[in-house]
C-alpha cells in the first residue's frame, strides 16, 4: 500500500513538472516566434530603405501588415502566457508588442491615420508588462498623435501626464530625455506664439515650477543644468532678464568658473534685451582675455559682438575698426559672415553718409545672394526711399526684391522657404494683404516640417485676422498651427 501511494505521488509529481515544463516551452515558444516576426517585419523595413526599387506603396503596406501581425500575435501571446511563471517571457512579450507599435504607428502616422494610432497607444498603455520608461513613451507618443489629429487640449492632458508621472526625465542609461524634458516649455512656447495669454501664464509657471523642482531635487547633475539653461529662456521669453542671469551664472562648476557660451548669452542679454552696452561691452573685453593665445571658434564670435556693441553706442567709426581687425585676423570667417558685412553696411549708413551705405548694401546683395542678409536688404531699400518719397527707387527695389525670391524659390533647398517668408514680407510692406497671406500660406504647405514653415501660419492668421477680416481663416490656421508643434526637441518656434 506505501509502495502504491509513493508511485502515485510521483506521478503526480512528475504530471506537474512535465505540465509546468510544457508551460515554460510554450512561452518560450511564443517569445521566439514573437521575436522571429518583428525581426522579420524590422528587415522588410531596413530593405525598404537601402532599395529605392522597394520603397513603393505596395512595399509599405506589406511592411504595416507585418508588424501588424507581429503585434496581434505578441497580444495573444500575453493573453496565454503566465507572468508569475514565466516572467521574462511575458516582460519580454510586453516589449515586443511596444516596439511593434512603435514601428506600426509610424507608417500609420506618415499616412495620417491618427485614429488607428491612437488605438494602438490606448491598448499599449494598459499593458502590465511595460517598463515605467516604455509606458512614458507610449503616453508621449499618444500626446503627440492626438496633437497631430488636432485635439490640442486633449494632448496638453496628455503631455502634462507623461511630465508629471514619469520623474526625473532620465532615460534608463541615465541620459536626460529631452523629449520629455522639453514639454513644459514647448507648451508654454505654443501657448504663448498662439497670443492665449491665460493659457501662457498658467504653462508658464508650470514649466517655472517644474524646472525649479529639478534644480532642486537634482542639484549637481546634467539634468540641473538644462533645467537651469530652460529657465533661463522661459524668463529671458516673459522679460525677467535679471533672473534668466541669475540663472546661466548658477551653472558656473565647483571652481566658479562659468562656461563661454553661458558668458555669451550673459552679454546678449545686458546688450540686447538691456542694453546696457558698457557692461556687456566688459563681458566681452574679459571673454577675450579668458580666450587669448587658445585656439578657440568664440575668438572671431567675440571680435564681432564687439563690433555690434560699437555700433549700438553710435561709434560708428570703432565698430568699422572692429570689423577690420575681425577681417585681418579671420578672414575665412569674416567673408562667410554676411553679417559683417551688413553691419558694416548700417554704420555708414547711421553716420549719415547713404551713398556709401548704399554701395555696401550692393556689394551684400550681390556676394552673398541667397542668405538673410542679402535678402531683408531689399526689404530695407525699398522701405527706405518709401519713407524717402522717392517711389521710382521704392518700386525698382521692390521690383528687384521679387525678383531675387522668385529666383531663390525656383533655385529650392532652404533659400526658397527664407525667400518665400521675405516674399510676405516685401507684400507686408506694401500693404498687399491677400498676397502677404497666400506667401505665407505657400511657405507652410511647402516647408511645412521646418520653423520657418509653421511660424508662417501665425503671421498669415494675424493678417487674415486683423486686415482680411476673416476670422474664421485665422482660426483655422491657428489649428493648423497647434497641430503641426509636435517636435518636442525644438527649442523656439
Amino acid at each position: 500500500m506505501k509502495r502504491a501511494y509513493t508511485l502515485l505521488v510521483s506521478a503526480c509529481l512528475a504530471a506537474c513538472l512535465l505540465a509546468a515544463g510544457c508551460a515554460e516551452n510554450e512561452a518560450l515558444e511564443y517569445r521566439y516566434n514573437a521575436e522571429k516576426m518583428f525581426h522579420e517585419a524590422n528587415r522588410m523595413a531596413r530593405d525598404a530603405g537601402i532599395k529605392s526599387e522597394l520603397n513603393a506603396p505596395d512595399t509599405d503596406e506589406r511592411i504595416r501588415d507585418a508588424f501588424s501581425r507581429t503585434l496581434s500575435y505578441c497580444y495573444d501571446a500575453i493573453g496565454k502566457v503566465d507572468s508569475t511563471q514565466n516572467p521574462a517571457e511575458f516582460l519580454e512579450l510586453s516589449s515586443l508588442a511596444y516596439h511593434s507599435t512603435i514601428r506600426l504607428s509610424q507608417h500609420l502616422y506618415a499616412d495620417k491615420a491618427f485614429d488607428s494610432c491612437i488605438a494602438l497607444y490606448d491598448r499599449l498603455r494598459n499593458l502590465t508588462g511595460l517598463s515605467s520608461y516604455q509606458t512614458m513613451y507610449a503616453t508621449l507618443n499618444l500626446g503627440q498623435v492626438t496633437q497631430a489629429e488636432g485635439r490640442w487640449s486633449d494632448a496638453v492632458a496628455i503631455y502634462t501626464d507623461a511630465y508629471n508621472g514619469y520623474y526625473p526625465p532620465l532615460s534608463p542609461d541615465g541620459e536626460v530625455e529631452f523629449k520629455l524634458f522639453n514639454l513644459p516649455s514647448h507648451i508654454f512656447r505654443i501657448y504663448n506664439q498662439i497670443g492665449d495669454t491665460a493659457e501662457a501664464y498658467n504653462t508658464y509657471l508650470q514649466a517655472e515650477t517644474y524646472y525649479r523642482d529639478l534644480v532642486r531635487d537634482f542639484p549637481g547633475t546634467d539634468v540641473a543644468v538644462a533645467a537651469r539653461t530652460s529657465l533661463a529662456s522661459l524668463y529671458d521669453q516673459a522679460g525677467r532678464h535679471d533672473d534668466a542671469i541669475a540663472q546661466l551664472n548658477a551653472m558656473a562648476d565647483s571652481s566658479g568658473t562659468l562656461g563661454v557660451s553661458a558668458q555669451l548669452q550673459i552679454a546678449d542679454i545686458r546688450a540686447n534685451r538691456q542694453r546696457k552696452f558698457d557692461q556687456a561691452m566688459a563681458i566681452y573685453d574679459r571673454l577675450w582675455d579668458e580666450v587669448s593665445g587658445k585656439d578657440t571658434t568664440y575668438k572671431p564670435i567675440i571680435l564681432y559682438q564687439r563690433a555690434l556693441i560699437l555700433l549700438e553706442k553710435k561709434k560708428y567709426a570703432d565698430a568699422r575698426e572692429a570689423l577690420i581687425q575681425l577681417s585681418d585676423m579671420y578672414p575665412r570667417y569674416y567673408n562667410a559672415n554676411p553679417t559683417a558685412q551688413l553691419l558694416k553696411s548700417r554704420s555708414f549708413e547711421l553716420e549719415g553718409n547713404w551713398q556709401r551705405a548704399e554701395t555696401e548694401y550692393r556689394y551684400l546683395m550681390e556676394n552673398y545672394e541667397g542668405s538673410d542678409e542679402a535678402m531683408s536688404t531689399y526689404l530695407h531699400l525699398e522701405n527706405h526711399y518709401t519713407k524717402e518719397k522717392l517711389k521710382s527707387e521704392a518700386n525698382r527695389w521692390y521690383e528687384r526684391g521679387i525678383e531675387n525670391y522668385d529666383k531663390m524659390i525656383g533655385i529650392g533647398g532652404s533659400a526658397a522657404g527664407r525667400a518665400l517668408m521675405y516674399k510676405a514680407e516685401m507684400y507686408r510692406q506694401r500693404k498687399m494683404w491677400a498676397e502677404a497671406a497666400s506667401a505665407l500660406e505657400q511657405l507652410y504647405i511647402q516647408f511645412s516640417d521646418t520653423r520657418i514653415g509653421r511660424s508662417a501660419l501665425i503671421t498669415a492668421s494675424e493678417i487674415y485676422r486683423q486686415r482680411l477680416r476673416q476670422p474664421d481663416v485665422a482660426d483655422s490656421l491657428i489649428e493648423a498651427y497647434k497641430r503641426s508643434m509636435v517636435d518636442m526637441t525644438e527649442q523656439g518656434s
